[in-house]
């Protein structure tokens, strides 16, 4: 090897000094190869930060045109959602009306809440393609509530049947096909609130209305167990505030239809004591301030089936002045009007 170089470097020597022109050629070359290189290295500086400015710039585009596209999309899907919400408020409010000019209660409670939620299940079900629930919902709009509680019956029904469904999800189905019957039939109503029951003996709003259902018929015995079931599971009134207030209003009921005056009024001062919690932690919250009504009322009542009338009176007194300033603060609303009269 170091032959082959020798004679490499010999060769290119004397083919130098017999042609000088070579040699500058060489040199010329090699300056120019320098030359040449120090331009390639520029050019691939010059070239990256080019690449470098053009695609930040690019990559900044591209993120504020995703940005706005973003933006769009969360301002469809508040648009849908607040056109869902009105839809879901007003066609509660719809029944609700229903509700108050049929003059259909249950021992006080306000159904509100109750009707929202099947109103709002059926949106959700009728959106992901239940064809039966979006009927009933054009059947709800119209006021024919008869023939959208079969509908209603017909999912949870299927529920029920479904190994796939939870035992909760079938409860829900019930209680939401106990609302709408309880617009025209109270046997059916009570016949889906006690199924929710039973597929789930937890649910603290089932056993709720179960319980005052079955009061309203009459049966003492379904009604007390409700509402001890209640009382028993949801020991803790600043967890389950409203459903233990209204098992213990539940409960005086009981026992003041079983001839236990003082066992009632105790009930009953329980749920006030809970009613006023509620009502002092948010002034603003007019169901509460009905809750803490009702209390009241149902004080008086059994104060008054006692034969103490000055403080019956007081007590009807207290109720009543909270149901005049809710009517005050909504004229509009049916149900706080009701409440007035009676």
């Amino acid at each position: 090897m170091d032959a082959v170089v020798g004679a490499w470097v010999e060769w290119a020597s004397a083919l130098t000094e017999s042609w000088p022109w070579w040699g500058k050629a060489l040199t010329l070359a090699a300056g120019v190869g320098v030359i040449l290189g120090a331009v390639k290295t520029i050019l691939d500086i010059l070239t990256w930060l080019w690449d470098a400015t053009v695609g930040r710039a690019r990559r900044a585009r591209e993120a504020r045109a995703e940005a706005a596209r973003a933006a769009e999309r969360d301002a469809a899907e508040r648009q849908r959602d607040a056109e869902q919400t009105a839809k879901i408020d007003a066609l509660s409010r719809s029944v609700q009306a229903l509700l108050a000019d049929r003059g259909i209660a249950v021992a006080g409670l306000d159904a509100g809440n109750q009707v929202r939620d099947a109103v709002e299940a059926a949106v959700d079900d009728a959106r992901d393609g239940d064809a039966r629930m979006a009927e009933a919902l054009e059947l709800l709009a119209v006021g024919d509530t008869e023939a959208a509680e079969p509908l209603f019956l017909a999912v949870a029904e299927e529920r029920a049947a479904d190994a796939d469904r939870s035992a909760k999800e079938a409860a829900a189905a019930f209680r939401h096909a106990g609302t709408i019957a309880g617009l025209g039939d109270p046997k059916r109503a009570r016949a889906a609130f006690a199924r929710a029951v039973e597929l789930d003996p937890g649910d603290p709003e089932a056993l709720l209305w179960h319980g005052h259902l079955q009061l309203d018929s009459g049966n003492l015995a379904a009604a007390k167990q409700a509402f001890e079931s209640i009382l028993v599971r949801n020991n803790q009134p600043e967890v389950m505030g409203q459903q233990v207030l209204w098992a213990h209003l539940g409960m005086g009921e009981v026992l003041q239809a079983q001839g236990d005056g003082a066992g009632a009024e105790r009930a009953y001062r329980d749920g006030l004591a809970i009613a006023e919690r509620l009502a002092a932690s948010d002034p603003t919250n007019a169901e509460w301030q009905r809750d803490l009504s009702v209390s009241w009322n149902k004080i008086g009542d059994v104060l008054q089936a006692q034969g103490d009338g000055a403080r019956a009176e007081r007590a009807y007194r207290d109720g009543l002045a909270i149901r005049e300033r809710l009517a005050v603060l909504d004229p509009t609303n049916a149900g706080w009007q009701r409440d007035l009269s009676v």
